[in-house]
């Protein structure tokens, strides 16, 4: 299988769990069970990265990545419960509430987007090329 096709399959990889937490944060009522449901994924995620490429991350970059997880983590449960106080302010309506969550589950999947990339470029063996702009 070439670099392109584990590439593809990656940023495949990286699109499902992005939709998967940002709809779990969205349905899960509870901040706590947001948090763990952000790192649970997170582990899957660097995990199957790594798998897809052949390589785990080294000590130094997983302890980036985990870091990265935990500050996710924190963030959701963090965003429920700023959520809830904006919400007590203006008033509990449907659309409020509703606005709330899809917020929520935005951040945490643009997030855990961004942690799938930067475990792709750690895990990828040849790194990938940078586009010069014309005239350079």
């Amino acid at each position: 299988m070439g670099l392109r096709q584990l590439d593809e399959e990656a940023n495949q990889t990286v699109n499902r769990a992005s939709l998967t937490v940002g709809a779990a944060v969205a349905i899960v009522p509870h901040p706590a069970l947001d948090a763990i449901v952000v790192l649970w994924r997170a582990g899957v995620l660097i995990r199957r990265i790594g798998q897809i490429y052949g390589l785990a991350p080294t000590g130094l970059s997983s302890l980036r990545l985990l870091k990265h997880a935990i500050t996710s983590a924190i963030m959701a449960a963090g965003l429920d419960a700023a959520g809830d106080v904006v919400l007590e302010e203006v008033g509990r309506g449907v659309m409020a509430s509703t606005g709330k969550r899809v917020a929520e589950s935005t951040v945490m999947a643009t997030r855990l987007r961004r942690l799938g990339k930067m475990t792709q470029r750690l895990c990828r063996p040849i790194p990938t090329r940078v586009k010069l702009r014309s005239g350079i």
